[in-house]
């Protein structure tokens, strides 16, 4: 189990990311690192570095959509059943400012899981986005 934290720039100058933001949650246009937790783990099956930066790239469309995301944790699982269909789960628990977001998905591919997984959860945020600007309503008027 890792845990990545992404923290601001700090005393780097350049325009690129720092060296420890490659393959994170970087914002280009504002210069800026969305302080966030991510931890990946592994259910009966080793986390590899690529499947590591697969995730992370895919999670990194959740932060386009909605960048008040806390902590995010993904749980990637080899279930032991006897068919081969819908072997492979991917389920993701994320923390954004005021509610708490879970999806999972199952695959025969923990790729097109993880696919399905960050499609399900978009589809969260930008609801849930909607629902923040959406809060202030329009008073109704009087009749007198």
């Amino acid at each position: 189990m890792a845990v990545l934290a992404f923290h601001d720039r700090g005393a780097h100058s350049g325009l690129s990311p720092p060296p420890f933001l490659v393959g994170g949650f970087y914002h280009r246009e504002q210069q800026e690192a969305f302080f966030m937790n991510l931890t990946i783990s592994g259910h009966h099956l080793e986390v590899t570095p690529a499947l590591r930066s697969y995730v992370t790239g895919k999670l990194d469309r959740i932060t386009r959509h909605f960048d008040q995301v806390v902590d995010v944790k993904v749980l990637l699982t080899v279930e032991k059943q006897k068919e081969k269909e819908k072997r492979q789960r991917a389920e993701c628990n994320i923390h954004v400012k005021g509610n708490d977001l879970f999806a999972e998905s199952s695959h025969q591919d923990l790729y097109a899981a993880v696919d399905d997984l960050v499609d399900k959860l978009d589809r969260q945020v930008v609801k849930h986005k909607n629902r923040i600007l959406d809060h202030h309503h329009t008073a109704p008027k009087r009749m007198t």
